[in-house]
């Protein structure tokens, strides 16, 4: 059995990409990598099988896990309105045994509403820092699904109180 590895170097960049961007980005050492909105010491929370896997040295956040059913998060205020025409993207370097093929961003808002959005990893080169946006890049005003729907329609961006990063349940 493998183990699902891969570096998170910042959980989630909110990169302004053109509107037909569907490639990654190669992040070269020393070049200083896109901004970033949501960034974090440690995971608030962790759970499955990346609950016991996950370890942050210097700002990065390595997930050494058996399989990808796991994910981590956190909870707290977030105000991303003033993004919302940008597209989401992990910053993030698979190891060479990585089996790991999608990851899913997951935002919550505070009246309950769940969003998410893709992100396809089969065409990540290993070894290489990426910016890897979600799949269409599309803003993130239009997630792919809402599992969720909330009190009161659409996820406000305005008032997030969790996202989440998971792996490949399937």
């Amino acid at each position: 059995m493998r183990t699902h590895h891969f570096i998170l170097l910042a959980l989630l960049a909110c990169v302004a990409l053109s509107s037909g961007a569907k490639d990654t980005s190669r992040v070269v050492d020393g070049e200083k990598p896109p901004p970033t909105l949501l960034d974090h010491a440690k995971p608030g929370f962790k759970y499955g099988s990346w609950e016991k896997a996950v370890t942050t040295e210097h700002g990065r956040h390595r997930v050494t896990a058996p399989n990808a059913k796991g994910g981590l998060g956190f909870n707290g205020t977030f105000d991303l309105s003033a993004r919302a025409n940008d597209t989401p993207s992990v910053l993030l370097t698979l190891h060479p045994n990585s089996e790991l093929r999608r990851l899913r961003l997951v935002l919550t808002d505070a009246d309950g509403t769940q969003s998410d959005f893709s992100i396809d990893l089969r065409r990540v080169p290993v070894g290489e820092r990426r910016v890897v946006p979600v799949n269409g890049s599309v803003p993130l005003s239009q997630p792919h699904n809402q599992p969720r729907p909330g009190q009161v329609a659409g996820l406000d961006l305005a008032n997030l109180t969790q996202w989440q990063l998971q792996g490949d349940w399937r």
